[in-house]
């Protein structure tokens, strides 16, 4: 074998260990997602809107990689908790969990030519409810390692929808123009759902 070829091999293999230690390091604990929701605690707190209820769901949003990541922020309301902030995100339907019941179909009996009208409760709860997402507000950035206190209302969580946060790395910037053949912007959330939260939790929120 010679000389060249051996050198060859090793170059290779020093390559891949150098992108395994590079990927590895990326990640501050390789248990949790680089980005991840921490529960906090629940309770009353200031409603930042009026048909929102006292009770409240209190998280931290961690960074858990190597890289500054930035989110769209809003400043929360009196009687909100030292430190805290409002997150922006959205509120979305869960659409592989949709389940039909018998007050969302309409049948006619044989003499009753009346269509049947979804009772209020059915109807409350088949409303998705508006997340916090608003055109004015400020970037906050996240070191590695840091994280940030928010709240939302607990009926922003259900089991027919859940939150999505829309996030980005903070990368360098170029100081020259975009050129015209380039183009597109990546777009990153963090999916939470009710079934992350701690069993007793999940399991008061729903009575």
């Amino acid at each position: 074998m010679s000389a060249v070829f051996i050198a060859a091999i090793c170059a290779s293999v020093s390559v891949a260990q150098n992108r395994a230690a590079t990927a590895s390091e990326f990640v501050i604990d390789a248990n949790k997602a680089y980005v991840y929701l921490l529960f906090d605690h629940t309770g009353r707190g200031a409603r930042f809107a009026e048909d929102e209820p006292a009770t409240r769901i209190w998280f931290r949003l961690v960074n858990n990689c190597r890289v500054p990541i930035l989110v769209r922020t809003f400043g929360v309301p009196d009687g909100s908790f030292k430190g805290e902030v409002g997150v922006m995100h959205d509120v979305v339907a869960n659409t592989d969990t949709v389940r039909i019941t018998s007050e969302d179909i309409s049948v006619p009996l044989v003499n009753d030519v009346t269509p049947k009208t979804p009772s209020p409760t059915a109807e409350k709860e088949r409303r998705v409810p508006f997340g916090y997402n608003f055109d004015v507000g400020s970037l906050a950035e996240i070191l590695p390692g840091k994280s940030l206190l928010f709240s939302i209302p607990t009926t922003h969580l259900s089991e027919k929808w859940h939150i999505e946060i829309p996030y980005t790395f903070k990368v360098p910037r170029g100081k020259c123009c975009r050129p015209e053949n380039i183009g597109g912007e990546p777009r990153m959330v963090l999916v939470y759902s009710d079934s992350y939260l701690p069993d007793p939790i999940r399991k008061q929120l729903g009575e």
